[in-house]
């Protein structure tokens, strides 16, 4: 079956990346905490206090400021802080759970399935994000990408979404397998907007099969790129648009989807700064 673009669809975000709350510039905190100890210090210079109990309560306080707020961003081996760096890279079989979302409601479902990561959207006309505990925003990723034999024929799309910002949307590169297609959008949280003349491409020099396909999308340099199997289907230019937002994996259901939604096995996904995998 063909789909028809329907130009509407509900939002659901599945889950922010580690990190979301409180965060701070740490040179910033630094000098603040810098001030803090030096005027507390002060205090208890004229309070009368002793020279060895003034130094430890300054150097507490210095101490203490300094690593609650790394705490309350949760650092942890699974989501390393990667401030800026162009080598900044997470790759993931999900042999184990490494800090991705894990959510059982009637409408959506995310979790670790026989070593792939399961994201099942059962709400009619809806798209749902799934994001990579991630400390820095992608330009690339490569991922292996499949629906279950069982959802194979229905109506549902799934992709990588890419400068993900939560009052912006996002941009999407979307798959249909039944369709053999795909297609570069806009979606701006009420509405999708294609970024081709025509919504749907048809993919060449392969095919899109129906068990794993591999993907490789970039969004990078103002262009938005994909690959499906090691072949070059195309890019698109975004003008004037600079790639701030967050990097992720969605799955899409359309007003002629079944009443089971339709469902995507993610593997063996790369997330990265560098374009070279």
């Amino acid at each position: 079956m063909s789909l028809a673009y329907s130009g509407f669809a509900s939002f659901a975000a599945a889950s922010s990346p580690a990190g979301s709350g409180l965060t701070a510039s740490i040179p910033s905190v630094i000098n603040s905490l810098v001030w803090i100890a030096f005027g507390a210090a002060n205090v208890l210079v004229l309070t009368g206090t002793p020279h060895r109990t003034r130094n430890a309560i300054a150097t507490g306080i210095f101490t203490v400021g300094f690593l609650a707020p790394l705490l309350f961003t949760g650092i942890n081996a699974a989501a390393p802080v990667l401030f800026g760096d162009p080598q900044a890279r997470f790759q993931d079989d999900f042999s184990l759970n490494r800090g991705w979302i894990s959510r059982e409601n009637g409408v959506f479902s995310s979790q670790i399935e026989n070593s792939a990561y399961a994201v099942h959207n059962k709400e009619n006309n809806s798209t749902f994000y799934a994001f990579p505990p991630l400390r820095f925003n992608p330009l690339y990723a490569s991922l292996d990408a499949q629906a279950p034999e069982v959802f194979g024929g229905l109506v549902g799309t799934y992709g990588v979404a890419c400068g993900y910002t939560e009052y912006e949307g996002s941009y999407l590169v979307e798959i249909d397998p039944a369709g053999n297609q795909y297609a570069f959008l806009k979606h701006d949280g009420k509405k999708y907007s294609s970024l081709t003349p025509m919504y749907w491409q048809p993919v060449t020099g392969t095919r899109l099969a129906p068990g794993t396909n591999r993907l490789e999308v970039g969004c990078a340099d103002r262009e938005i790129t994909l690959s499906i199997n090691g072949v070059e289907q195309g890019k698109v230019t975004v003008p004037g648009f600079s790639w701030h937002g967050k990097m992720g994996l969605f799955v899409r259901t359309w007003p002629e989807s079944a009443q089971q939604g339709y469902k995507v096995l993610f593997d063996n996904v790369d997330f990265r700064r560098d374009i070279q995998p």
